[in-house]
């Protein structure tokens, strides 16, 4: 009976990876396909302007739930409601300001930044709350959508010609906004659809604090070293070079996205239960994952030296050698973080938020560090050069500090 029950479980295990990993694949595709139709049909400079743009969004939106939203897997089910309730509050502080910082610094995209910051916190909410009760298929599902509506509608502008580029940015905010909205609306389920006591949200806020002096600081710190030099280098490179650098990032995260949004979240999923239930057995396959992840990064590396230069080409034209390079150079980082980074939700599952503050500091400041020489010495390929060769370096201490995290018992956690 007992190995029954371990074949029904890895079965669930496979079917859920399966469904996200089709659906962030298709995902992927379609941010790549709209990364070309933009790359078509706007100059480079208007390329390094909607790339500034997702790079503000991104390093905007890394915590500005202040990571309260990874607490939702491992909650008592009575506290969903209170920590939903304070999440709702938190999200719309942190648009207001948002929108009135960017506003206030003459930013000219700065409705649909705000926009943009509403619509990925109600999603990453509601997408927690997914995990929590395995609902995969409309992880799935609102994964695919935005990006396939921006996909027709740039396809329907390329024929119009109508949109400028400033109206493609506020259209992919609406966008973002719509499906986030509806996506929380069937989210949340009915039993936690009433109204916590604010003595409750006080107290499960300060309960979880260590998310938003911790997780959160550490979340910003991760997304700052790659998205601060896209909007360095637009200032002292230039748009178009900032929009061949942010090709490479938004192209080449592909995969990486794709194998976290899968393996990384059906893991997250299976070990917060395993720590909820006191029931270590998701370590089984540990190492099994860890293996498949190191091939998955040695045939990425390879694709990505030989192919990328020629397919850059293919699909964006001529003029576009610099991303060429830039995506051969880091392509060491991009290998080892496909290994590395869908094994670190244990730090969040098993609460080593000082770990993760202390790693993420020292990530920025490699970037800040590469790309500041870089400046100083006009050379962007040498910032591109160091800022991989010592992000590699700080993986593969990652993966030593997995190790190590995953080889320790889970102990029951108080109710």
């Amino acid at each position: 009976m007992l190995k029954h029950w371990r074949q029904a479980v890895h079965s669930r295990f496979l079917r859920n990876t399966g469904a996200l990993g089709l659906a962030s694949v298709i995902a992927q595709l379609l941010a790549v396909a709209n990364l070309v139709l933009v790359a078509r049909m706007y100059a480079q400079t208007d390329v390094g302007v909607f790339g500034v743009f997702l790079s503000y969004s991104a390093l905007l939106t890394t915590a500005h739930l202040l990571s309260y939203e990874l607490a939702i897997p491992n909650v008592a089910k009575e506290q969903v409601p209170a920590l939903l309730q304070g999440l709702a509050l938190i999200l719309a502080i942190g648009v207001l300001l948002v929108c009135a910082a960017f506003l206030f610094a003459g930013y000219e995209h700065a409705w649909a930044l705000g926009c943009q910051t509403a619509a990925i916190g109600m999603s990453r909410t509601a997408e927690m709350l997914n995990i929590r009760h395995g609902r995969f298929t409309l992880i799935a599902l609102a994964r695919v959508i935005p990006h396939g509506s921006f996909t027709l509608l740039l396809l329907a502008s390329s024929f119009t010609g109508a949109l400028t580029i400033g109206t493609a940015i506020g259209a992919h905010a609406a966008i973002f906004l719509l499906v986030g909205l509806f996506y929380m609306a069937v989210s949340v389920p009915p039993a936690v659809r009433h109204r916590a006591h604010w003595s409750d949200v006080k107290r499960l806020l300060a309960d979880k604090r260590t998310n938003a002096f911790l997780v959160a600081p550490s979340e910003v710190l991760n997304s700052a070293a790659y998205n601060l030099p896209v909007i360095l280098i637009e200032q002292y490179f230039g748009s178009a070079a900032a929009g061949q650098y942010s090709i490479v990032l938004r192209l080449c995260f592909g995969p990486l996205n794709i194998i976290s949004a899968t393996i990384g979240k059906v893991y997250h999923s299976e070990l917060a239960a395993a720590v909820r239930s006191a029931d270590a057995s998701s370590y089984a396959r540990f190492r099994m994952i860890r293996r498949h992840l190191t091939y998955l990064g040695a045939a990425l590396f390879v694709c990505i030296v030989l192919a990328f230069p020629p397919l850059i080409e293919l699909l964006l034209g001529k003029g576009w050698e610099q991303a060429g390079t830039f995506a051969q150079i880091l392509s060491p980082l991009f290998a080892v973080m496909v290994m590395v980074s869908p094994l670190t939700v244990c730090f969040y599952v098993l609460e080593l938020h000082g770990y993760l503050l202390l790693n993420q500091s020292a990530y920025l400041f490699i970037s800040l560090a590469s790309f500041g020489l870089g400046i100083l010495l006009q050379s962007l390929e040498l910032g591109v050069v160091l800022f991989s060769l010592l992000s590699v370096m700080r993986y593969l201490l990652i993966l030593g500090k997995v190790n190590t995290a995953m080889q320790q018992p889970l102990q029951p956690k108080a109710a």
